[in-house]
């Protein structure tokens, strides 16, 4: 049984990871604990651009236990996926989760992982067979049931606190663009001063 102040450290370490998250979240990353539980967070990945995912919204949930830092969340994935490294039941075959965890890792860095199998997933550790057969014999065929569930990926945003992370991510985007076309403008102004 953990000791009696475990439970005070992770929850002062899930305070720095969600302080962490939220002042520089990750590109198309966004993640947060529930109202009422600091031990169980809900997350959002987009799917990343120039991949079978892109735009794909992707539902993670992550449940860290009183020995957090020490020992890894348990993460799973919501969103019915067809991936190499993620089990039918949403688990996920990383490393980082298990053998590879260290207490300097943190949420951002298990989210970043997750999006990053997104892009590279590890046909040679599979946890869904189908997938990283077709993953490596038949690219073309992967990527149709890939797009598949980007397509379906949309329709589970139905629910609290997913609804409320997926407008935060838009959100963002859409001030990214306000603050690009601003730029760009008084770039333009500049420019159109210097030549008078």
């Amino acid at each position: 049984m953990p000791p009696a102040d475990s439970n005070a450290t992770a929850q002062k370490r899930l305070i720095l990871d969600y302080k962490a998250i939220a002042s520089s979240p990750p590109e198309n990353i966004i993640a947060s604990p529930y109202k009422d539980d600091l031990f169980r967070w809900a997350a959002i990945i987009i799917g990343p651009s120039q991949t079978p995912w892109e735009g794909a919204v992707i539902r993670l949930e992550l449940k860290f236990t009183s020995e957090y830092p020490t020992k890894p969340p348990a993460v799973k994935v919501l969103t019915k996926m067809f991936h190499p490294n993620i089990f039918n039941n949403g688990n996920i075959c990383l490393d980082l989760l298990s053998t590879k965890w260290t207490p300097a890792l943190g949420v951002s860095a298990i989210l970043l992982s997750i999006q990053s199998l997104l892009t590279d997933p590890n046909p040679m550790s599979p946890a869904n067979n189908e997938a990283a057969a077709l993953f490596v014999n038949d690219r073309h065929t992967y990527n149709l049931r890939v797009s598949m569930c980007t397509r379906n990926s949309w329709e589970d945003v139905k629910e609290e606190p997913y609804t409320e992370l997926l407008r935060t991510i838009i959100d963002e985007g859409e001030d990214d663009e306000q603050g690009q076309e601003e730029e760009e403008e008084g770039e333009l102004h500049e420019f159109q001063r210097s030549v008078k």
